[in-house]
């Protein structure tokens, strides 16, 4: 060997010994660098004219294990989908408190019964009537702001998301960005690894926000898509569109996160036609819209249902009894019901008009059973003014009905029949118009209509309604605009069931109650009714389809929105109707008492009776006290913390674990890299003590004399 080719041979010793030495430098700089990969040079024998001449470098790798890798990126995933559910059912627990609080919305719920116990001692001491009155309004207040909190929670995971989408776009841009540069110097064999570095970074933070799956396209680049498949990166860039909702309440409808595609050249990004929601398994992303779209509308429908059968319950109690003396006016709710429908009423009713005294002034008694098949609620009316005889006006405007009193002094009673009462959806017939309601709310109509399929449907021509249908996922799988058409509600509900019409995935009908009956049908279980938009009016009530029967999956949660007892009541105790009225009493007799606590013994009873719940969230129907269905109600908030605070707990733990794997097999070993230190140290010097002597050789020769 020439002393040239050994000049050369060092230098290649030196250089690739400096080459180790700064690879082990920064390793030991970044030993504590949370995810950092050591380097480690690859150095290759150097082959010239068949003959080995040195050492050459190969290209700096990150020393990975591509299965480990995978394996944080999905435990990450994991972590960060359940780390923003604990966080959020935390919140929503302090607003809800446990099932043994002293002050949470269940001891709101029993100091409304001990109230009416203390009130059915005394019915006529206003004390104790405004206590059992504040009572009430002290537990829809509570039901009032804990639905509000709730929706406060959907805006804030909705607004969450937003921010976690322009972060994965951020993340995407970057990947995006460093994969060509990587492939670019992988190409002419230079150094990559402080790139790949950051991009193993950048899709560490990308992998806690949403589900992601690396595939290596074999040049050095990096492609990215969700567990299910669909493309995140490749060479083409994407990003995540999330319009925004604005202002969130119980019936907004959110935009979905679609998948745009980037072009190359500039312009405005391409709807890919990919939609994200409900396609997801992991990441934040995942945990916020889980929370936004099925966590806590299930605990907005399970409060909305609780709400419901305790209004329900309440006012029927309240329109079975009067007040003393009698309110002048009874005035109900909007029902969406025409003064041409059929009455729809079996069993009897007395409506009668009474002095200050209680003395009946004059009463009609109606036996529905007895009427023309064809009776319409206009004919009802007719009935009962005939029988008061000028002392009392019935009037139906709208689709409210109105009772008023014309004795100075005088007030309405109605009453149903003890042996045989009124009933129409289930409902007697001053709490089917909400006469003497105790509770009012926004839900003006009742979803029990008492409806036939056969009745005329009575909404306007060119009226529509838009629906779709969302899996358990919340993915839309179909959806239909229903345009008013034919005469009755088997119209409508024909169109609704039809191929054309959502039939391939629900079943529609009425009950005997006349509330519509929506059903998934096999293969599509737990597929829900989304309202989009409704321009329907039946009449000149201005009740739309879905008010009119309370469709859609917000409808059940409204009813916790603004409950409230009726200010008039809130105002004056002596409205609290207590009194039992004797429909059997004739003109001239006294029907009411004073101090009569029928309706007080009625409300503290409803404390220890069961009544019907209907599926609300995660609660199937049943029937329970309100206090047990209260219990399920906390139960069943607590149950999906103590999921939230599991799924953190196990998924942080495995995340650490195969954190600590990877790091093992990738990081940075002090003693190991003090090691190398030593052993690329002691090279470099052999090296250069070599290009040393291979010097003095050479000043040797030349000192020869020639």
């Amino acid at each position: 060997m020439s002393l040239s080719n050994i000049l050369q041979v060092a230098y290649s010793g030196i250089s690739a010994s400096q080459a180790a030495l700064r690879s082990v430098t920064n390793n030991i700089a970044n030993v504590n660098t949370p995810g950092y990969s050591r380097q480690q040079v690859v150095m290759e024998t150097h082959a010239y004219g068949g003959e080995v001449a040195g050492v050459k470098i190969g290209q700096i790798r990150r020393v990975t294990d591509q299965f480990l890798e995978k394996a944080v990126y999905s435990a990450s995933g994991d972590t960060g989908r359940y780390s923003v559910m604990q966080q959020f059912h935390d919140r929503l627990q302090g607003f809800i408190g446990s099932s043994d609080s002293k002050t949470g919305i269940g001891a709101r719920l029993d100091s409304i019964f001990a109230a009416m116990a203390t009130l059915a001692g005394d019915a006529a001491d206003t004390v104790r009537r405004q206590g059992a009155i504040d009572s009430i309004a002290r537990f829809t207040e509570e039901v009032q702001s804990l639905s509000g909190q709730i929706q406060a929670l959907r805006t804030d995971a909705s607004n969450q998301a937003m921010d976690t989408v322009n972060t994965i776009n951020d993340l995407l841009a970057r990947i995006h960005d460093l994969n060509p540069r990587i492939v670019q110097l992988k190409v002419t064999n230079g150094d990559a690894s402080a790139l790949e570095e950051q991009r193993a970074q950048a899709l560490a933070e990308l992998s806690s926000l949403i589900d992601i799956r690396t595939v290596d396209a074999g040049n050095g680049a990096i492609h990215l898509v969700t567990a299910n498949g669909t493309t995140l990166l490749d060479d083409t860039l994407y990003k995540l569109d999330y319009p925004s909702p604005g202002v969130v309440s119980i019936e907004t409808n959110f935009p979905q996160i679609r998948l745009l595609a980037v072009p190359k050249g500039g312009g405005a990004p391409k709807d890919t036609g990919m939609v994200l929601d409900g396609n997801l398994s992991s990441g934040r992303l995942k945990g916020l819209l889980d929370l936004r779209d099925k966590e806590l509308p299930a605990i907005a429908a399970t409060l909305g249902e609780m709400a419901r059968a305790f209004a329900d319950e309440m006012n029927a109690i309240h329109n079975a009894h009067s007040a003393v003396p009698a309110p002048q006016v009874l005035s109900g709710r909007q029902t969406g019901l025409l003064g041409t429908d059929p009455h729809g009423f079996t069993g009897v009713s007395t409506f009668a008009v009474v002095n200050e005294n209680g003395v009946v002034v004059a009463s009609q008694t109606i036996n529905f059973d007895t009427l023309p098949a064809n009776a319409t609620i206009n004919d009802v009316v007719a009935l009962i003014n005939a029988g008061l005889g000028g002392q009392g006006t019935a009037t139906f405007v709208n689709g409210q009905l109105s009772i008023k009193s014309n004795v100075a002094g005088g007030g309405v009673v109605v009453a149903d029949d003890p042996a045989n009462p009124a009933s129409r959806g289930g409902r007697g017939f001053s709490h089917f118009f909400g006469l003497n309601d105790l509770l009012v709310s926004g839900q003006s109509t009742n979803p029990a209509t008492g409806v036939k399929g056969t009745d005329a449907h009575g909404f306007a021509p060119g009226g529509s309604m838009y629906l779709e249908v969302r899996d358990a996922n919340n993915r839309i799988i179909g959806s239909y605009t229903l345009n008013v058409t034919g005469t009755s509600f088997d119209d409508l509900l024909a169109q609704l069931n039809s191929p054309a019409g959502l039939g391939n995935y629900m079943t529609f009908s009425l009950d005997a109650q006349g509330q519509l009956v929506s059903a998934p049908k096999p293969g599509f279980a737990g597929a829900e009714i989304h309202l989009v938009s409704d321009t329907t009016s039946r009449g000149g009530t201005g009740v739309s389809f879905s008010a009119f029967f309370g469709l859609g999956h917000a409808k059940q949660a409204a009813f916790a929105s603004d409950l409230a007892v009726r200010p008039d009541i809130q105002s004056n105790p002596s409205r609290l109707a207590l009194a039992r009225f004797n429909p059997a009493a004739a003109p001239g007799t006294p029907a009411l008492g004073e101090g009569d606590n029928h309706g007080a013994n009625a409300l503290f009873d409803l404390g220890s009776r069961k009544v019907g719940f209907g599926k609300a969230g995660d609660l199937t129907p049943v029937s329970a006290t309100l206090s047990q269905y209260m219990g399920f109600l906390l139960g069943d908030a607590a149950l999906k913390a103590q999921r939230a605070d599991a799924g953190t707990a196990d998924s942080t733990a495995l995340l650490t674990t195969v954190v600590q794997r990877r790091d093992d097999f990738s990081g940075v070993n002090l003693d190991e890299e003090l090691n190398n230190m030593i052993v690329f140290q002691n090279s470099y010097n052999a090296a250069a003590r070599l290009m040393t002597t291979a010097k003095e050789m050479f000043d040797t020769l030349l000192a020869i004399p020639q």
